[in-house]
């Protein structure tokens, strides 16, 4: 019975750490490749947000370094250029388009 629920322990643990392996990697492919520029920045005359590196290990936090953002309203051009971004939003309004954040923390604006 002991070794049965330690065999069953291990595929467990590692079943949970490939999905979070699986989930870091991919969550890498979308934030550092083009992908990110397709699916983020869909009207950039609107809204436009660039990073140089970003990174997540757990969903619906992310972190940015080196962020720009640019956006324009009928009146109004802005910019602004922050060090870091770290972010947790809501992943189910994701499915919809729209990016409900929960909580933002940046550092070095600009």
């Amino acid at each position: 019975m002991r070794r049965l629920l330690r065999k069953t322990f291990l595929v467990v643990l590692v079943a949970a750490m490939s999905l979070e392996a699986a989930y870091v990697l991919a969550g890498l492919v979308f934030l550092d490749t083009r992908l990110r520029s397709e699916g983020i920045n869909r009207r950039p005359q609107k809204l436009q947000i660039r990073w140089r590196f970003a990174w997540t290990l757990w969903p619906g936090i992310v972190t940015l370094h080196d962020v720009e953002t640019r956006g324009r309203s009928r009146r109004t051009g802005w910019y602004a250029h922050l060090d870091s971004v770290s972010a947790r939003c809501r992943l189910l309004p994701l499915f919809d388009r729209t990016v409900d954040l929960a909580r933002v923390r940046v550092a070095g604006v600009d």
